[in-house]
């Protein structure tokens, strides 16, 4: 017990306690320094793991910063491409949706053109076969008037060249001479043809525009009997009390003012043919209006023996009965000149009449001609068959200078029409 009690004095006068201490505390007080000296050593323990972990976790922390920073960049990026991904998602919309309009486009037109295709066939068929046909005829017409040459002597000259066939081919027999007098013939009844059908064709057209123009001019007849109607209508039975009444009531409205001795009372005008009715709510009151008995003006409209008792008031009828004759001998102008349009049409329709008898003529003619075999034609009946269409061909000839003067005289032109259409414009 002595030697722990010196020990325990050692070590306290070691850590600089001096103090008194007495036997009966020595156990506490040694057995307090060794919890506390436990007590440092697991303090300073604590401390370094302490540092060592503070340390770690600076070291993590600094990582876990690049790691954000790094992250940041990552979500920016993502960011980024998804927007430019979206864009490029709808300009690929655009896209696909233009190339199916075009699509939608090509597909439309390469109908129309396998429908142009097919007519443009049918006609080149159609073609071939009337050309071949007239190659034909030519060969048959050539023939016989080469035979007829070879018959007399004749030596004969060539307008048109020959026909010598695809190359490469075989050398047939020896072809006959050809006359291009027949073909010359055959491309004048062509071309007069195709004239006369012109022809036929604007005289057509020249009637249908006197039809319309006979057309518009009825119609302008007709509405300028209806004005006409209107106008005696008013002439015979007045002014309406309706329209009296609306005056009347806008008359009341307005203030009424002293007239002079020497100016004259205001009088209700004829409404104007032409002038469409206005309401009441437009008009605008008089500056001078008289008071006016309604039962009395109800019955001068209604009663036959009152309407004409003043003669002052009879000069607007008068130049409203010139008016409707003006109108009425104008619509006679009109009738005259719609028996000449109508003249005139049923002349151009013999005309046309007579044109289409010629031009079906023609072609029993040159069917006749095509109908004819080759070893049948002698030298008389192609010498014939010559003349015929010679005279034809003058015949045509005569018709068509005819018809040339008439159209530069203005026969045939419905000259009367425009004028008749100014003159219904200006009155109307």
């Amino acid at each position: 017990m002595g030697s722990r009690y010196d020990a325990l004095r050692s070590d306290l006068a070691e850590m600089g306690y001096k103090e008194a201490l007495s036997v009966e505390s020595a156990p506490l007080v040694a057995r307090m320094l060794s919890d506390l000296c436990g007590y440092q050593e697991e303090c300073v323990d604590t401390k370094t793991t302490l540092r060592s972990t503070i340390q770690e976790l600076q070291e993590k922390e600094s990582l876990a910063e690049s790691y954000r920073r790094e992250n940041a960049k990552a979500v920016a990026e993502v960011n980024r491409l998804h927007a430019t991904i979206l864009q490029l998602k709808e300009k690929h919309a655009d896209k696909v949706k233009g190339l199916e309009d075009r699509l939608r486009e090509a597909e439309e037109c390469k109908k129309k053109y396998e429908f142009v295709k097919a007519d443009c066939l049918n006609r080149i068929t159609e073609l071939e076969k009337t050309s071949q046909l007239k190659s034909e005829k030519i060969l048959q017409l050539q023939s016989a008037l080469s035979t007829q040459a070879i018959v007399h002597g004749i030596e004969l000259s060539h307008f048109l060249p020959r026909n010598h066939g695809p190359a490469g081919a075989r050398a047939g027999p020896s072809a006959v001479t050809h006359d291009a007098e027949e073909i010359d013939i055959l491309r004048m009844a062509d071309t007069r043809i195709h004239q006369l059908q012109r022809e036929r064709r604007e005289l057509k057209e020249s009637l249908y525009q006197s039809k319309a123009s006979i057309d518009l001019l009825h119609q302008r007849i007709e509405s300028r009997d209806a004005e006409i109607e209107r106008l005696t209508r008013i002439l015979r039975e007045g002014i309406p009390p309706d329209a009296l009444q609306t005056e009347c009531s806008c008359g009341r409205k307005s203030q009424a003012k002293p007239a002079e001795p020497g100016e004259k009372k205001a009088s209700v005008d004829v409404p104007d043919a032409t002038a469409h009715p206005r309401p009441a709510a437009s008009r605008q009151p008089p500056k001078q209006v008289r008071k006016v008995n309604f039962g009395h003006l109800h019955r001068k409209s209604t009663d036959p023996r009152a309407r004409d008792v003043r003669p002052a008031k009879t000069k607007r009828p008068a130049g409203a009965t010139k008016d409707a004759d003006d109108h009425q001998s104008r619509g006679d102008s009109v009738d005259e000149q719609i028996k000449k349009l109508q003249d005139e049409k049923q002349k151009l329709q013999e005309r046309v009449k007579e044109l289409a008898s010629s031009e079906r003529q023609l072609l029993l003619e040159i069917q006749g001609l095509l109908a004819k075999d080759r070893g049948q034609s002698s030298s008389s009946d192609s010498s014939a068959e010559l003349r015929a269409l010679q005279r034809e061909r003058d015949h045509y000839k005569n018709e068509l200078m005819q018809l040339h003067q008439t159209l530069k005289s203005g026969n045939l032109r419905p000259k009367p029409v425009p004028a008749a259409g100014s003159d219904g414009a200006s009155q109307t």
